[in-house]
């Protein structure tokens, strides 16, 4: 919809519906206090409430279906969290696995010699070996310490 078309529709007393503070509004003409350049000053009353947003034209859709999709698919975001892993577990045979958006880590030990490695992945191929020290505990915390660095995608 266009500006043009969100003032019209609003002057014919059609309701045009906005997103707001991941919430949708059905805007009516008799709830709209002023229209700017940019936004639209909405007021909506309520025996319980009184609401007083600004929505940018560019949150105000036609329909509700519109403004449904909007709300629930824009602005997708992710959260994910390095697996914790305790010495104990490590020296049993855990491994340390995690993927920073760009390449995927790999940290475990071997047996013979007995070293921890942290291991960078391209695809499916090893591409560097980016630590390579003895099995010991305070090694352990070091590697670890990388990998929080490496997750992060510091450098």
């Amino acid at each position: 919809m266009t500006k043009k078309e969100i003032i019209e529709a609003i002057e014919n007393n059609e309701s045009v519906w906005g997103v707001s503070n991941h919430r949708m509004y059905e805007l009516k003409a008799d709830n709209i206090e002023k229209i700017g350049k940019e936004e639209i000053k909405y007021l909506e009353y309520n025996e319980n409430y009184h609401l007083n947003l600004e929505i940018d034209l560019l949150n105000i859709y036609k329909t509700k279906a519109e403004a449904e999709h909007y709300l629930h698919h824009a602005n997708i975001t992710r959260t994910e969290q390095l697996p914790f892993l305790t010495w104990e577990e490590f020296k049993e045979g855990k491994e340390l696995r995690f993927y920073n958006g760009k390449y995927r880590y790999k940290m475990n030990w071997s047996v013979d010699p007995e070293i921890i490695v942290i291991k960078r992945y391209l695809d499916f191929d090893i591409d560097d070996f980016l630590f390579n020290e003895r099995l010991t505990e305070a090694n352990f915390y070091k590697a670890y310490d990388e990998c929080v660095r490496l997750f992060r995608g510091d450098v």
